[in-house]
């Protein structure tokens, strides 16, 4: 088999483990060879894809031509076997005749083996490779696929830090995933901090003082920063006495306008908080120009960490921990404030990607309903946040809000379902899938899903979870746009990989527990390793639900579906329009905003812990936060920055006041 290492520095061997020199001396024929092996979706590429990729210069023959030279060199250098076609428009590597060390990481991480995931990793990928004459967007994907693999690399031993350190004896364990995941990710400030912690808890002080000694000296040296009172904090009891530490004036606290009933007109306003930039983490046509705006980013960090550390060690000598929300501010005005639009994390963990939803004016005539494509980068690399209007290829879906929309993050795709055109009927009931949605690597490209067989009833408000390993959009309840609310399950089974047609089938989970009430407007999470739904709340014909159900076998494999009323212990008020971020390795969801049953707007953040194995000892806790806290709204989007243990809020809206902001809030999760 042929080894192709692409972690680091390039590397190809033929069958007997020597160098394919001739390969390797043509550049460009290698990283078109990269491309084939590593771009997801992994398989078949189409010709005018590629050549537009690698000879943008050329006319559209040329290119081709281009690259029929090149796959024939290629099989010069490999063997005829490794190129495959399929018709004359698409080419893929054999899979089982070429090794690819991208690939293997991948294949390891979704097995859970993050430190076998951690020993193929050598670096960055095509770690100083630059070919000229190539198009931007191959740029973007190198940058996009090294910040991808990088942080699902980091984010996955972080994790299994925090499962070793778990078990009897496992200090030791976890403290070196932990310091495998600083190596992966040298700058990330969080992941310093975790291994410090570990460190101290292990009792080897003088590995922490080192860790973080290292740590300050390497940000000092490239960035000309030092590093968080927070991380600071964790050494300084350590040291016979406290580091110097440079005075900086505190800026001022956010400005945020806090909702109430009593205050019907307010003008949310927000302040920056932002957290030291790697360049690295930026694409090269882009690093020099941010470096400038980084550096003075970084100094507005350190005073603002001083206030919330300040904050912090108060809340530690409470009984209860308080959380702090943050404020982003991207650097440029992006769509205008919305609601019934939903938001979904893209593959580089480090953005967002938003489409259409109600541009809402107190009353119909006013309002607008959009179909535009836009992506938030920047949530927490280090740049300032940055919005993209997108646009996307091919016809689309038409203007609408209240729709359900899932995303398939190995193959950046986000798929949408149905939805409202306006007030009232008509809803939706296509099936879109956008292509590439990041927009990294190739144009994004709208296609409407082929449906083989019956559809099922159109409606709005009805949330949709996709299960990647399966392959399956699952959709519960929702409403027809007019008057009619359903609680009926629908499965779309797509028929291969591209996700370009499929099939749907109403699924009849055993009710010997009940069903949830008919609904729309609830919220949901789906737990893809259990293949469990839950549903909290949403209304129906003016009324707002508090129940929680769970349904079992939700993807209808692996046992007959069934409803299960889930009773934990604590009180939450009912709510609608409300959403949440879903942990599966804690078994934990954290719920914020909503309408309550009073018709009120609300901002509290409420965690279910508790919810794996029997379910029997979940509870409902709300969540301490201090002030300033974000607007009360509803039909809002929630994230979840795995990263950190964050929810990210975006959007929504207080009776005729919309919003735009972008708010965090860390360690949710976390008890």
């Amino acid at each position: 088999m042929i080894h192709l290492r692409l972690l680091g520095s390039v590397d190809l061997l033929g069958h007997d483990g020597l160098p394919l020199h001739g390969a390797l001396r043509r550049p460009k024929a290698l990283v078109v060879l990269a491309y084939l092996a590593a771009a997801r979706p992994r398989g078949f590429h189409r010709r005018d894809k590629i050549a537009a990729l690698f000879w943008p210069e050329l006319g559209a023959d040329r290119a081709r031509g281009a690259l029929r030279v090149t796959l024939t060199r290629l099989r010069d250098d490999l063997g005829n076997d490794v190129i495959l076609t399929r018709s004359a428009d698409e080419i893929a590597i054999d899979a089982t005749a070429v090794w690819c060390d991208v690939v293997a990481v991948d294949d390891a991480l979704a097995a859970g083996r993050p430190l076998d995931a951690a020993d193929l990793y050598r670096g960055p990928l095509l770690d100083g490779v630059h070919i000229e004459g190539t198009a931007a967007e191959l740029e973007d994907w190198i940058h996009a696929e090294r910040v991808r693999i990088r942080r699902e690399l980091q984010r996955a031993l972080l994790a299994e830090a925090d499962r070793l350190e778990r078990i009897a004896n496992g200090s030791e364990a976890a403290i070196a995933a932990a310091s495998r995941a600083v190596d992966v990710a040298p700058d990330d400030e969080p992941s310093v901090r975790r291994l410090i912690a570990l460190q101290r808890a292990a009792g080897d002080s003088s590995a922490a003082v080192r860790t973080y000694d290292e740590f300050a000296r390497r940000i000092g040296r490239d960035f000309d920063v030092r590093p968080s009172a927070e991380t600071s904090a964790l050494v300084s009891a350590l040291r016979d006495s406290e580091p110097a530490v440079t005075s900086v004036d505190s800026p001022p606290s956010p400005r945020i306008v806090r909702l109430s009933p009593a205050s019907p007109s307010p003008i949310p306003s927000a302040s920056p908080v932002a957290t030291p930039a790697s360049v690295e983490s930026l694409p090269p046509r882009r690093a020099k120009s941010r470096l400038a705006a980084t550096v003075a980013v970084a100094v507005i960090v350190v005073a603002s960490a001083t206030l919330l550390l300040r904050a912090r060690v108060h809340a530690a000598s409470a009984s209860v921990p308080v959380r702090h929300w943050v404020w982003l501010t991207p650097s440029e005005p992006g769509p205008r404030p919305r609601l019934g639009d939903q938001v979904v994390l893209d593959s580089t963990n480090d953005g967002f990607i938003l489409f259409g939803g109600m541009i809402y004016s107190g009353e119909p005539r006013g309002s607008s309903i959009e179909n535009d494509v836009w992506r938030l980068t920047g949530l927490h690399t280090g740049e300032i946040p940055e919005w993209i209007h997108m646009h996307p290829v091919g016809e689309g879906p038409s203007p609408r809000w209240l729709y359900g929309v899932a995303y398939d993050g190995r193959d950046d795709r986000l798929i949408l379902h149905g939805g409202a055109r306006g007030f009232t009927s008509p809803c939706s009931n296509e099936t879109w899938v956008l292509d590439h949605a990041s927009g990294l690597g190739a144009t994004p490209a709208w296609e409407r899903v082929k449906i083989s067989g019956a559809l099922p009833p159109e409606r709005a408000g009805a949330r949709a979870s996709y299960d990647p390993a399966t392959r399956r959009l699952i959709l519960f309840g929702g409403n027809d746009c007019i008057a009619t609310f359903s609680n009926d399950v629908w499965l779309l089974s797509f028929a291969d990989s591209t996700l370009t047609s499929g099939t749907w089938q109403r699924i009849m989970p055993d009710s010997a527990d009940g069903v949830p009430m008919r609904r729309s407007a609830y919220a949901s999470a789906y737990d893809a390793s259990a293949n469990r739904l839950f549903i909290h709340g949403g209304a129906i014909a003016g009324r707002t639900l508090g129940d929680f159900w769970v349904l079992e076998h939700a993807n209808g494999l692996g046992g007959v579906p069934a409803w299960k009323r889930v009773r934990c212990t604590g009180t939450v008020p009912a709510l609608n329009n409300h959403a949440g971020a879903f942990d599966p390795r804690l078994g934990e969801w954290v719920l914020f905003g909503g309408g309550d049953s009073t018709s009120v707007e609300r901002h509290e953040v409420w965690r279910i812990v508790g919810l794996r194995g029997s379910l029997s000892g979940c509870r409902w806790e709300q969540l301490q936060v201090a002030e300033p806290l974000p607007n009360a709204r509803l039909g809002h989007s929630v994230l979840y920055d795995s990263v950190r243990g964050a929810i990210i809020a975006t959007g929504g809206q207080y009776r005729s006041t919309g919003f735009n902001d972008i708010v965090s809030l860390k360690d949710v999760f976390r008890p």
